[in-house]
């Protein structure tokens, strides 16, 4: 399944929808119980996350570098795209800001 998703990620390179949907078929696969392959997964994906799989991967990861990964996850979405994305990610960042101050 993950090579399948390679060649449509090559094909269709920004159609956020359509991969949100391959990705939910590949996490009830061959990622199903192993949260290291699909965070490599998601993290290698990181320009065709949707908003969900966004916080799925922020959750996996703790919350750790959420600058720098949404940053990566911006890359090549136009201004309006960008602000929608922020804009739906909101609560998974202000999470992680809540769980970075606690920490500090």
């Amino acid at each position: 399944m993950a090579a399948r998703y390679d060649t449509l990620a090559a094909k269709f390179p920004r159609d956020p929808d359509h991969f949100s949907w391959l990705l939910w078929k590949v996490r009830l696969g061959p990622m199903k119980d192993d949260a290291a392959i699909e965070t490599a997964f998601l993290r290698k994906y990181m320009t065709h996350l949707a908003p969900p799989d966004f916080e799925r991967l922020m959750a996996l990861q703790k919350h750790q570098n959420l600058d720098a990964a949404l940053a990566s996850a911006l890359k090549g979405r136009t201004y309006g795209e960008q602000v929608v994305f922020k804009w739906k990610v909101m609560g998974a960042v202000a999470a992680a800001k809540r769980v970075a101050a606690l920490q500090s």
